[in-house]
């Protein structure tokens, strides 16, 4: 694991291979109106007293911008060069990244039309299907803009069940799920002139109270398994062809879930994020895991092997990205790190 100490609380992380494989770019959100700009790289160690070779991940700073307008809530790259924030007073961000004459890397703010922010409600997700531009925006609504020649705005409303939307995922280009304050998750058909929506009920707490869905995550392969994560440290998983009730709910954490991100190279993975410190990378049937395609879950799944990746953290977790066997995480205590898994 390599850590880097930023300016502020970690609120949101995103990463983006680099073209030609020169690295990764990663991008964070701090709670003290801040956006950084760190490039993650794959260093070589040559041998040493019989040891072997062995591979570590060293954060380089590379650019910075404070203070936001607000507070940020959420980052996405668009592409390599552009970065979207997210922020509390409902606004959105573009900044492209430029390289000087000499080779440093900066920020540039660039304004986005009125349609892309969100109104009287804080912005509490930014998603991005990159290969269509499309950007997916949820607050007291959902909207989704889309990037062509200029900016263009798919107008959803408000959600089904009258409740704030917490967070976000493309499951493809056409369909968006979404978690909410109430314990549901909604799935969106952008190709549906009504904007329809399936909802995905969850059962109640004991105590009668509704689960609040922090973190949504959509596989990317399958098109059908859908997992969150709530208030109470339960990960609840549907099947989108099964909307009335979950597939199951499994207690990990102690505290609430932040963030759940599948896999985009492995189908079998699965990671979660919590308050209570823990980072964990959940390996669904790992002795099939060269021909798994999806990600297998029950109550009762005895072979799933659950590996606290963190290396039981202090400080909780807020923000999760993954690209190929990297895994970027940020946390309260000002700290980004970037692990090998």
């Amino acid at each position: 694991m390599s850590v880097t100490v930023v300016d502020g609380g970690v609120v949101g992380v995103d990463v983006v291979d680099m073209a030609q494989g020169q690295g990764l770019l990663c991008a964070s959100v701090t709670n003290n109106n801040s956006l950084h700009l760190h490039e993650v790289v794959n260093e070589h160690y040559g041998f040493s007293s019989g040891r072997k070779k062995k591979n570590g991940l060293s954060i380089i700073p590379l650019a910075s911008f404070s203070p936001l307008d607000s507070t940020p809530t959420d980052v996405k790259f668009l592409t390599e060069d552009t970065v979207i924030v997210g922020t509390q007073n409902g606004q959105l961000f573009q900044f492209n990244i430029e390289t000087t004459v000499d080779g440093d890397k900066i920020l540039i703010e660039e304004g986005l039309p009125q349609i892309a922010h969100q109104q009287n409600s804080p912005c509490t997700s930014v998603s991005v299907y990159g290969r269509n531009r499309a950007v997916a925006v949820t607050g007291s609504v959902l909207k989704i803009i889309t990037l062509k020649n200029e900016w263009s705005e798919e107008k959803f409303g408000r959600s089904h069940c009258n409740a704030a939307l917490l967070s976000s995922d493309f499951m493809d280009v056409n369909t968006l799920v979404t978690g909410s304050s109430i314990g549901v998750v909604e799935m969106w058909d952008r190709r549906d002139s009504k904007k329809s929506v399936t909802v995905m009920q969850n059962n109640v707490c004991e105590d009668g109270s509704l689960q609040v869905l922090n973190g949504v995550a959509a596989h990317s392969l399958d098109g059908n398994v859908v997992a969150s994560g709530d208030d109470e440290g339960l990960l609840v998983f549907w099947d989108k062809r099964q909307p009335s009730l979950p597939l199951a709910q499994i207690q990990p954490h102690t505290a609430p879930v932040w963030d759940v991100k599948f896999s985009q190279e492995s189908p079998h993975v699965l990671f979660s994020a919590a308050e209570d410190g823990q980072l964990l990378h959940w390996n669904a049937n790992p002795s099939q895991a060269a021909t798994k395609t999806t990600f297998t879950i029950s109550n009762n799944n005895d072979d799933m092997v659950v590996t606290d990746i963190a290396n039981a953290s202090t400080q909780g977790i807020n923000a999760i990205a993954t690209t190929g066997n990297t895994v970027i995480c940020g946390d309260d205590d000002c700290k980004l790190a970037a692990i090998i898994v």
